[in-house]
């Protein structure tokens, strides 16, 4: 024994430090070579996830090379020809409902090429062409909630059917609108849609010796930025809506890239199967859905209407662009924008999923498909997962089971035991080292979110918001840094104490039976051990929690827990790690960490990208009041707290870090100057990453009861829809004495266009000239008013543009009985007390008239004379055309500098104070 251990106090120990060696030579060249080893194994580990990263953001890139129409048979999905389609769509200029461009130029191109394809189409099919012009209204919970009426707006409807099975009985349904938003040519959103479909049903129509069961009925919706109005008129009132069975909507929340599925159902599990056979490309992520309908992403799309008033709730697919969300509504969106291969990406999944659907008895019939919702991923682009609801259930449930019975198994069945003959000491762990370790873990996690999250109010407090919005690597040392740094410290603040508890027991020890190197390297192999467990084992917590919740997006818990399970506990810890228990640990331990979370990282990697790809550019549009570098900063501290998980527990078997410390340290300190300097600038033309702001040259005139003007101004109302809010251009002469805009009167007193007043809390007000409107002047005549007892009707007529918003809110005590509009939605307007405002979004596509509405106000109890009855605003809101534009707003645009995108029109505001 005494030959033993002179030989371990010799030998070199992969734990040993340099503070803690016995001092010896052969000590001081183990610390070396120990420290050697340290540092080249943490940069290998930096490597490990910048490879992981990069494969994630490739995959993220990738995109078949486009084809040529020379290069075709006719059957094939051609981008050169979609993108003629995508050119000629875009030229007419920016389409808002209502205007030349949408209504007679885009109606008129679409026609001709429906036309085109039908007079060339194949003998055997037939092709309906059929215009509509619904009006109606509805209610939409969407932002804040209101009422949306419409009149006249324009659907182009295609249906195509083997003339064997005409008329047919079941169809699904393609949308896509290729109206725009004012002031964009909309090319990604969503002309590129259109110009695919029409490729679609041009190889539908062409394709010889393809037969198919089902017909196929195209909308080209003229009304979608309308905040959905088209798609339900079509989906509520045209004639073919009774053989629509299933429903494929084509989306963009960016410009080019991939496109992904990212809502389906919330029933019929057939539709994501059958995309996942058939899609060369797939392409999907259930989490998307999870994200986009909590509310986080301030959108929504056609997928909403036809899933809350059509008849084929659970049959949908709603599918996006992603990639390059800076231009996604802004001027930048144009067809070059609109990455080559990205439409023949989207155009060869989408003919490959209709096709699949056109000829799957599931359409008529789903089945065993009928009920239940679906669990849905891609990795990497490479391969397509999905599977039931109920099956995810069962499999996070029995994996949770079996992590439990290896943890029963570790740490409670196989109590350590001492082998005096080897000189070693076997790993003693125990339920409660196991809890500490999670204890430190979550410590760690915490340290971890909280440094990237100070450092944010920091940058935020100091006026140097959203540097990294042009500059998204900067996230890596100015967020990501930060947290890791955090992270690892906890962990060597616990290391050393580990140590240093151990050695004073060790002390104690008379004689000591094994050396304190052995000692030492035992007692931290064992704690690498508990905290690699305690990550296993908060994993399966949340992957249950998640379950429980039945969020479809558990699956990346799933993964998470899966794989580590297998390679490191089952194989590993079961049938290897007793044979090379001697052999170089420190290397040993990182690689086996790095095999069982190779999958997970490479998945997280490739989600995390994803995810930035959405959400860093919805950062210019989240509104003034709410930070967006703490909401990034816990972003990209969750995603280090994610990735790193499992690599975290080596830090108790590698030696010396000061040096990677210093390095995280380093970089994080050299980001946080260059953002404290203004060095990093959020905003640039040249890269296409603009500020948004609306410039609204705006009229108000206010009045009393009897029609007499109480106040009247003009100016320039601006409403930027980032937190910086004007401070940017601050500058610029005309901004320089800027005052907050004045919130009075109903909803605020200023012409919302959208129910947005909770989100852009901060506006600026420059007083100005009034605008000249020359055409479809505003003009509200109220009908007739009538009392009958506590019941008060009022009767309105009101002219103007193709887009008007309506405010209205009764005052304390008074309730709003009907309308004839229906129910209107009601939301809570903060400066209104206990009073209810209502919202009312109105369009036309063509002017049809005066629109009249009608309501009736019901008093809770006798008010006294001339009591306040109801606040009443009507906002014209001139989007488009030669009234769009004035004077005031020119010189706006020619001294704001090109980084903004500066969406601008003119508006003229009348409100109403009503009294009994």
């Amino acid at each position: 024994m005494a030959a033993l251990r002179k030989r371990g106090a010799g030998t070199s120990s992969p734990f040993q430090d340099s503070k803690e060696g016995i001092g010896d030579s052969s000590s001081v060249d183990a610390d070396s070579k120990k420290i050697t080893s340290t540092r080249w194994i943490f940069f290998f580990i930096l490597l490990f996830y910048a490879c992981s990263l990069y494969t994630g953001f490739k995959a993220t890139r990738a995109v078949p090379a486009p084809k040529k129409t020379a290069e075709s048979d006719g059957s094939e999905f051609v981008e050169e020809t979609a993108r003629r389609h995508l050119e000629a769509i875009t030229s007419f200029g920016p389409r808002p409902a209502g205007s030349y461009a949408n209504e007679v130029q885009a109606v008129n191109f679409i026609v001709g090429v429906l036309q085109e394809i039908k007079e060339t189409a194949r003998e055997d099919v037939i092709i309906e062409i059929d215009i509509q012009k619904p009006s109606g209204s509805f209610d939409l919970g969407f932002i804040a909630g209101f009422t949306s009426v419409y009149r006249e707006v324009t659907n182009i409807l295609v249906r195509i059917t083997m003339k064997k099975n005409y008329p047919p009985k079941n169809t699904v349904l393609v949308n896509g609108h290729f109206d725009s938003v004012p002031g964009s040519p909309g090319a990604s959103d969503d002309a590129v849609s259109c110009a695919v479909m029409l490729e679609i049903l041009r190889c539908l129509a062409e394709t010889q010796n393809f037969d198919f069961d089902h017909g196929v009925v195209f909308n080209f919706n003229g009304a979608e930025e309308n905040v959905l109005q088209a798609s339900h008129g079509f989906i509520t009132q045209h004639k073919w809506v009774d053989t629509i069975r299933a429903f494929v909507n084509l989306e963009a929340a960016g410009a080019g890239g991939r496109e992904i599925v990212f809502q389906a159902g919330p029933d019929h599990l057939w539709l994501i199967k059958t995309y996942a056979e058939v899609a060369p490309h797939p392409c999907a992520q259930a989490l998307g859905q999870d994200l986009f309908q909590s509310g986080i992403i301030p959108s929504d799309t056609d997928f909403r209407i036809y899933r809350d008033f059509g008849q084929i709730p659970g049959k949908l697919l709603d599918l996006a662009y992603t990639a390059n969300g800076h231009v996604y509504h802004t001027n930048y969106d144009t067809p070059a924008a609109v990455t080559p291969g990205s439409i023949q990406r989207a155009g060869d999944n989408i003919l490959a999923l209709i096709k699949g659907i056109v000829n799957s008895p599931y359409l008529a019939d789903p089945g065993e498909y009928r009920h239940g919702a679906v669990v849905f991923f891609d990795f990497l682009g490479i391969i397509m997962v999905h599977y039931p609801e109920r099956i995810s259930l069962v499999i996070n449930v029995l994996t949770a089971f079996v992590v439990v019975l290896c943890l029963i198994r570790k740490f409670l069945g196989f109590p350590g035991k001492k082998d005096v003959k080897k000189g070693q000491i076997a790993q003693q762990s125990s339920l409660s080292s196991l809890l500490f370790s999670m204890l430190v873990l979550l410590l760690s996690w915490l340290v971890g979110i909280a440094t990237p999250v100070v450092l944010s109010l920091l940058l935020t407090y100091a006026g140097q918001s959203m540097t990294w919005y042009c500059h998204p690597y900067l996230l890596l040392p100015l967020y990501a840094a930060p947290s890791l740094l955090g992270i690892g410290l906890v962990h060597v603040a616990a290391r050393r104490r580990l140590l240093t508890k151990s050695k004073a027991e060790y002390e104690k020890e008379k004689p000591a039976t094994v050396s304190w190197d052995e000692r030492k390297s035992s007692c931290l192999s064992a704690r690498e051990t508990e905290v690699f467990y305690a990550v296993l084992l908060l994993w399966t917590i949340i992957l249950l929690v998640m379950s429980f919740y039945r969020l479809a997006s558990a699956y990346i818990l799933l993964i998470l827990v899966i794989f580590p399970l297998i390679v490191r506990v089952l194989i590993f810890d079961n049938f290897i790690a007793a044979k090379i228990a001697n052999q170089n640990f420190i290397e040993k331990s990182v690689l086996i960490n790095i095999i069982a979370s190779l999958i997970p990282v490479k998945f997280c990697a490739y989600l995390l990208i994803c995810g930035f790809d959405v959400l860093l550019p919805i950062m210019s549009r989240s509104g003034t009041d709410t930070p967006p570098d703490l909401f990034i900063a816990v972003l990209c501290a969750s995603a280090v707290v994610t990735l790193t998980s499992y690599m975290v527990s080596t830090v108790y078997v590698m030696g010396d870090l000061k040096l990677p410390a210093l390095f995280l340290f380093l970089v994080s300190t050299l980001a946080i100057v260059i953002s404290l300097l203004g060095l990093s600038f959020p905003y640039s033309a040249v890269n296409q990453c603009p500020k948004r702001v609306f410039f609204q040259h705006t009229s108000r005139e206010f009045y009393n009861n009897e029609g007499d003007t109480v106040l009247q101004d003009s100016g320039v109302w601006t409403t930027p829809l980032d937190y910086l809010g004007i401070k940017p251009f601050s500058d610029v002469p005309m901004f320089r004495n800027a005052s907050l805009a004045p919130q009075y009167g109903v909803y605020g007193g200023f012409p919302y266009y959208l129910p947005l007043r909770q989100l852009m809390r901060n506006s600026w007000y420059i007083p100005g000239p009034p605008p000249k409107v020359t055409t479809s002047q505003l003009a509200v005549t109220l009908l007739a008013r009538e009392r009958h007892d506590k019941i008060y009707s009022f009767k309105f007529s009101i002219s103007g543009p193709d887009h008007m918003t309506v405010y209205l809110s009764p005052s304390s005590g008074v309730n709003l009985l009907s309308s004839s509009l229906g129910t209107l939605y009601p939301i809570e307007d903060e400066n209104g007390g206990d009073r209810v405002t209502y919202f009312i979004y109105y369009s036309h596509g063509t002017d049809v008239g005066p629109w009249e509405f009608s309501l009736e106000l019901i008093t809770e109890q006798e008010l006294p004379a001339k009591s306040s009855l109801m606040d009443f605003a009507v906002a014209a809101q001139y989007i488009h055309g030669k009234d769009s534009s004035s004077p005031v707003l020119r010189e706006v645009k020619k001294a704001i500098p090109d980084w903004i995108f500066a969406n601008t029109w003119v508006v003229t505001y009348k409100s109403w104070s009503f009294t009994l």
